[in-house]
């Protein structure tokens, strides 16, 4: 990286080598066609034959650099600005077009990264799973208990070997009393390792912590943003 800026910054220094390691060359060429018995002047000719022309090679040689890429670019650039600044009103149109689709572009990326790419805010939710506990009585029905009962919960996790984690949790709802009347909110139970799990960080306090599950312990509990 740090060759193609110096060539950049010092073309004229660049050039003068080029053109010396070319002449360089062109003169072995014309050494090597008088030692095999031509005239120095028929000798010179061939050689310029061969190379295809001194200032062609030079041409070649330039475009072959990357830095040649970025000299293009700026031109356009500059071609590009004096343009614009020659008639404000198209410039004002162009900018205002590129700022509308540069917006639509990103919205409906946001919106198609947000639905397909990372539609839920979880850690690693592509590889959670949800299971359905189904009685065999009504297995063949498609009908499922949704609940698991906590001894069967317990035995489940004990007994797991094949799942980085489990969590369970129980919805339901909450009454809060203001002393205007009770309100219902939307509430449950998780286990200790819930918000852990899902990565999920807290605005404010802390994870719920192992020792919080344990019996006999005060309920401790998180509060949404909205409430």
């Amino acid at each position: 990286m740090t060759g193609w800026l110096h060539r950049l910054f010092h073309k004229r220094v660049e050039d003068e080598r080029l053109d010396a390691e070319l002449r360089f060359h062109l003169e072995e060429r014309v050494r090597d066609f008088v030692a095999s018995g031509l005239s120095p002047q028929e000798a010179r000719r061939r050689a310029n034959l061969a190379f295809g022309g001194l200032e062609q090679v030079k041409q070649d040689c330039r475009e072959a650099r990357f830095e040649s890429n970025i000299e293009d670019l700026l031109r356009d650039f500059q071609y590009a600005f004096r343009s614009l600044a020659k008639d404000r009103r198209f410039a004002l149109v162009a900018v205002f077009a590129l700022a509308l689709g540069i917006g639509a572009t990103t919205v409906m990326f946001s919106v198609l990264y947000a639905a397909v790419v990372d539609p839920f805010p979880y850690r690693d939710f592509r590889h959670s799973v949800e299971f359905d506990l189904h009685d065999l009585g009504f297995r063949d029905k498609g009908i499922a208990r949704y609940h698991y009962t906590i001894p069967e919960f317990i035995a489940i996790r004990e007994q797991n070997h094949s799942l980085e984690d489990i969590v369970g949790n129980y919805q339901l709802d909450v009454l809060y009393s203001d002393g205007k009347g009770a309100r219902r909110f939307l509430g449950g139970y998780v286990t200790t390792n819930g918000f852990e799990f899902m990565g999920v960080p807290p605005l404010l306090g802390r994870y719920f912590s192992s020792g919080d599950g344990k019996p006999g312990t005060p309920f401790v509990f998180m509060m949404n943003y909205k409430l």
